[in-house]
């Protein structure tokens, strides 16, 4: 992969648009990105970066979006592309992120943001579209074969850390190595294949130790001789359930015979009542003969009582009907009176009449001299409007000339505050910004360190702790598991109380089938009840999930304790390249804010202020324009009201000796209105009173008529029903008019008579029928002796609860040992599948902790064979760069203070012998390590799948080289890139400046930000 361009827009330092072509680069392969510190040169890698996977490099790892310009503005968005070839194809990768404010329906605003992501492949048309969105990172990991960490590492090369590398011991080498290629996972593969022989180690002890005691207890040495005795107790079990079937066959007989003799008993009890209950019913026949007496006399009353209620009914109209006559005639004298007067009153109306036309005329007049006193009131009226909208006038043309010269003195004033902030803090804004940018990234890193130092910190206390949880756990479970065998041993020493305790009462026992369980068995001394020994179980069982999950929590916080101890050493080297105090941050930051802030405030007030001044430049000649017309309006308001006041005096010429006052003629016209209405309204109460009279008289006079009407009409209705009832008592033969009430309550006592009646005659019979049915089935049957019956029933009941006692203790020991079978067939089967996984578990955790041939714990082992690999990818290096003087080895060996299979050493192809790197001198290390270098950068492309970046950047390490150790170095670098390879070295030195002909220059834009610019010789 070799880069071909990188575009950046708002990204970091760099504030405008800015282009990197490494094309115009393709003379001269080894090249310089300079500038001072923190102007952004680390940035363009970040480019690289956050375009193929949205991340930045470095040890801050921040998401793309974070490396916003502080300064950009909502308009601008941040732009970053990459474009490179791979192989003959050409690939562009383009990433946009932008912010603005929106308004929400609430009224407030918020913070909008929007980001896009695409790559694209160059085709004979022009690009096209390869993905989109969360497709793009993917896509660059399937292009590359790297993933983000990867490539963050082959295209970065820190010269100090492989250094340190280079000369570090053997444990050092190891702690290095691990986070470089994340190999922690095997010396956690080898201590849990420790702990999994172990913990099967332990569960076949547990296997044993729970076996032995179960054969113990039924005195047998294994499991065949445990079979036989259960075989032998099913054979007694099932002889005593022949004998058992026997006894219930009697026992159901004589339960038969004394069932009969019950039911023959309870006849004879119910003949003897019935008996009784008929005498008694004799005693009451003569009162019954009374009773129904009565009864048929009420019945005959209540034949002739509808007669009675209709007679009464017409008593009542008849007194009705009279009442209302004598009313209708009161009524008839009342409305003869009231017509007359009315009459008397109406006479009156031809006078009001008369009144009211007169009133009439006068009102007309009043009118007419109203409607003349409203014009000379309007004309006098619009004459003092026109005098004021001339003096209104007068005053709107001072105003405009006084808003006209103050235009023109705020026009001046602002073009000369506007040429004093530009001279004060415009000039300097790009200044500003860059100090602010460069100070925020130090905050950010050492908030990073300290953060990574914080979860460091937090990550070993929690491994810790949940180092001590998987013990506890571990602990806890022996124990569960100890009890519960000691509680499972002692219930088999006692089945009988084990099915005991399960035996409901009404529920039948599984042995005898019995309802009633008077004597269950009793437990022996010291043995825990089936409850105790299902709680233990359930405790066991619970802390066997606890124990492994103590062990998979372990097993994170150890895998979060390695991932955060990275972490820190990355954020350690990324504050480390700032080269400031931490102390000296927020100082220096705040000042720098307020400095940025202040420039920032008068460029808004900038922009603000010369949109006012055109403003007002705009608003001048306007206002000079409102100036005249204001003139011209109050020369026409004076002419007007002229004529408005020439109107009036004609008015009150004309109108002389006439009243003019609108209030006394209006008040005039009122009261003679009011006047008129009252004699109209008198009119019309009279006229309308006479003919309410009249109607009323003549409705009184047909309503006395139809009164006197109905009296005769009530009075034959009640002598036609007096008649009827009379006729009906006699044909009855009762006497009409006894006392009504004595006649109210017989009728009431009707229904209560009627069915104590009927309910004696029934009881009677059925009494009757009763004894017949009794005294038939009861013939020639003697009392039967039930005492003799139930103590023949007894014995038997005895007997057969014996035997099913018997049996049931059969069961149980059936139960127990069939139980006891189970156990010990699955304990065998769990302790062969248990030894066959200790005899692998065991081998594999003995390979991996170094019990091997050569005596080495697997991790130590793939350290050495990537270190192996690196170390043969730096010798092709190493080679070139010494002219074949030194090459590297490694020495695998065994020393006496521990492993040292990881140590370094150097060939001397010139001098013979290995020796220490140690004794390399400056250059000599200085070229070995960057051999390591990129020995690495090849050997974790080899893992990533072989694909070859063809360019490279070494991050510093330049500053503490002598001028003779750079001058072999730069040597060193064109021997490296004549293979073809693109390097491009990021420092500030300033000698290198003058070494390296191709740069590219990083330094402030007056503008804002940071800027880049390519200087090819």
């Amino acid at each position: 992969m070799k880069p071909v361009k990188i575009v950046m827009q708002c990204f970091g330092a760099y504030l405008g648009r800015s282009e990197v072509d490494f094309l115009k680069l393709a003379g001269a392969p080894l090249f310089l990105i300079s500038g001072p510190t923190g102007s952004g040169k680390t940035t363009l890698l970040d480019a690289m970066s956050c375009a193929l996977y949205g991340r930045a490099t470095g040890a801050l790892r921040r998401d793309w979006k974070e490396l916003r310009s502080t300064g950009a503005s909502q308009e601008t968005p941040t732009v970053v592309e990459f474009e490179f070839t791979l192989g003959a194809e050409r690939y562009r990768f383009v990433r946009t992120f932008s912010e603005r404010m929106v308004k929400k329906r609430s009224g407030a605003t918020e913070l909008k943001q929007e980001s896009t992501a695409e790559c694209f492949v160059w085709a004979a048309d022009g690009w096209r579209l390869l993905g989109t969105g969360l497709e793009v990172a993917q896509k660059a990991k399937e292009l590359l074969g790297f993933t983000y960490e990867q490539f963050s590492q082959v295209i970065v090369l820190p010269q100090g850390e492989f250094r340190k590398l280079l000369t570090a011991s053997s444990s050092e080498k190891e702690g290095i190595l691990e986070v470089l290629f994340a190999t922690g996972k095997w010396k956690r593969i080898a201590e849990r294949a420790n702990e999994r022989a172990n913990q099967l180690k332990e569960q076949l002890k547990q296997i044993s130790a729970g076996l032995a005691p179960l054969l113990a207890s039924y005195q047998v040495e294994d499991l065949s001789g445990l079979l036989e005795k259960r075989d032998a107790c099913r054979r007694d079990g099932q002889q005593a359930k022949e004998q058992e079937a026997l006894l219930q066959k009697a026992l159901q007989e004589a339960n038969v015979r004394l069932q009969e003799a019950a039911r023959q008993k309870e006849r004879f009890d119910r003949l003897s009542s019935a008996k009784e209950r008929q005498a008694q019913l004799r005693l009451k026949a003569e009162e019954m003969d009374g009773f129904r007496k009565q009864y048929a006399y009420g019945v005959k009353l209540k034949g002739v009582q509808p007669y009675f209620q209709m007679w009464q009914s017409a008593v009542k109209r008849e007194r009705d009907a009279k009442g209302e006559e004598q009313e209708s005639r009161r009524r008839e004298s009342a409305a003869a009176a009231a017509c007359r007067e009315a009459q008397e009153a109406a006479n009156a109306i031809p006078r009001l009449q008369e009144e009211a036309e007169e009133e009439s005329r006068r009102l007309s007049v009043l009118e007419r001299a109203l409607e003349d006193a409203k014009r000379l009131t309007q004309a006098r009226r619009t004459a003092s409007l026109a005098a004021k909208a001339a003096e209104e006038a007068g005053k709107r043309e001072q105003e405009a000339a006084a808003e006209a010269a103050a235009l023109q003195a705020r026009v001046e004033k602002g073009e000369n505050y506007l040429r004093e902030q530009f001279e004060t803090y415009l000039s300097r804004l790009p200044e500003f910004s860059l100090r602010v940018q460069t100070l925020t990234a130090a905050k950010d890193a050492l908030s990073a360190l300290h953060s990574a130092q914080e979860t460091e910190r937090e990550m070993f206390a929690a491994k810790l702790a949940a180092g001590k949880r998987a013990a506890d756990a571990q602990q806890a479970l022996a124990a569960r598991r100890e009890t519960l065998l000691q509680f499972e041993a002692a219930s088999r020493a006692d089945a009988a109380y084990l099915l005991a305790s399960l035996l409901k009462e009404e529920k039948p026992c599984p042995v005898c089938g019995s309802m009633h369980h008077p004597a269950p068995a009793r437990p022996a001394e010291n043995v825990p009840a089936p409850e105790e020994v299902q709680a233990a179980r359930e405790n066991e069982r619970a802390a066997k999930d606890a124990q492994e999950a103590a062990e998979q929590e372990l097993h994170r916080r150890e895998t979060a304790y390695e991932a955060a101890k990275q972490a820190l050493a990355r954020a350690k080297d990324a504050f480390a390249r700032f080269e400031i105090e931490e102390s000296a941050i927020e100082p220096a930051l705040s000042e720098a804010n307020e400095r940025l802030f202040a420039a920032q405030k008068a460029q808004r007030d900038r922009l603000k202020g010369e949109a006012l001044l055109d403003k007002l430049r705009r608003d001048l000649p306007a206002a000079k324009e409102r100036l005249e017309q204001s003139r011209k309006d109050a020369q026409q308001a004076a002419v007007a009201a002229a004529k408005a006041q020439a109107s009036v005096q004609e008015l009150i010429t004309a109108l002389q000796g006439q009243e003019t006052d609108t209030g006394k003629l209006t008040a005039a016209i009122g009261e003679h209105r009011l006047c008129l209405q009252q004699k109209k309204e008198s009119v019309a109460r009279l006229q309308e009173s006479l003919s309410q009279a009249k109607s009323n008289l003549s409705g009184a006079r047909e309503g006395a008529a139809a009164a006197l009407e109905a009296v005769k009409k009530a009075y034959g209705q009640r002598t036609h029903a007096q008649t009827e009832y009379e006729h009906q008592c006699t044909a009855a033969g009762l006497t009409p008019g006894e006392d009504p009430a004595l006649q109210k309550e017989l009728l009431d006592r009707l229904p209560q008579m009627e069915q104590a009646i009927d309910q004696y005659d029934k009881e009677q019979a059925a009494v009757k029928d009763v004894i017949a049915q009794l005294q038939e089935q009861l013939s020639g049957v003697s009392v039967p002796d039930l005492a003799n019956l139930t103590e023949k029933r007894d014995a038997l009941s005895k007997e057969k609860a014996e035997q099913d006692a018997a049996i049931g203790r059969l069961q149980e020991r059936e139960t127990a040992l069939s139980e006891a079978c189970s156990r010990a067939q699955a304990y065998c089967k769990e302790q062969e599948g248990l030894e066959e996984q200790y005899r692998t578990a065991g081998a594999l955790a003995e390979l991996l902790s170094g019990k091997n041939p050569r005596k080495i714990p697997v991790h130590q082992f793939v350290l050495g064979i990537m270190l192996d690999d690196i170390v043969s990818a730096a010798n092709q290096y190493l080679l070139r760069l010494s002219r074949g003087q030194y090459n590297l080895v490694r020495m695998d060996r065994q020393g006496g203070q521990g492993y040292r299979g990881l140590d370094l050493a150097v060939l001397d192809g010139y001098r013979g012998g290995e020796r220490s790197v140690n004794t390399l001198s400056g250059g000599e290390l200085f070229l070995a390590s960057l051999a390591l270098a990129f020995g690495l950068a090849d050997t974790v492309q080899s893992y990533a799948g072989g694909i070859r970046l063809d360019s490279v950047f070494i991050d510093e390490g330049f500053g503490t080289l002598d001028a003779q150790t750079l001058e072999c170095v730069m040597g060193a670098l064109s021997e490296l890139q004549s293979g073809g390879r693109l390097i491009g070295i990021i420092s500030h030195v300033g000698e290198l400046r003058e070494r390296i002909a191709a740069k590219i220059e990083v330094s402030p834009d007056p503008k804002g930000g940071s800027k880049v610019e390519l200087v090819c010789g």
